[in-house]
């Protein structure tokens, strides 16, 4: 049985892979997780621990793996810079774009 983190109790990526393993056991598993997600268990754990900046690839592959969409929001608000921007400045809204 795993044991849960002290450190990285806080961290979006950690909660939502906890709160996903009430449905996939799996993911109780750092390692486990790590291969469903094609990385290795210490870029997850670093992902977790705040140590190295998530990737949007690596957001969407959580995101649809844990079921979990908050996780895009989240890093298009907190983390992407084009995100911060338009939700900071309220502009997402009336920005259009056309297909020519």
């Amino acid at each position: 049985m795993s044991k849960e983190a002290v450190k990285a109790k806080d961290n979006i990526y950690y909660q939502a892979r906890i709160r996903a393993s009430k449905f996939n056991e799996s993911f109780k598993n750092r390692d486990l997780t790590a291969e469903q997600l094609n990385i290795h268990p210490s870029t997850l754990a670093r992902y977790e621990l705040g140590i190295l900046p998530v990737n949007q690839e690596i957001v969407i592959l959580m995101s649809e793996l844990y079921n979990d969409p908050s996780l895009i929001s989240w890093f298009c608000n907190n983390e992407c810079l084009i995100g911060k921007l338009c939700y900071k400045k309220n502009v997402c809204n009336v920005i259009a774009i056309k297909d020519d």
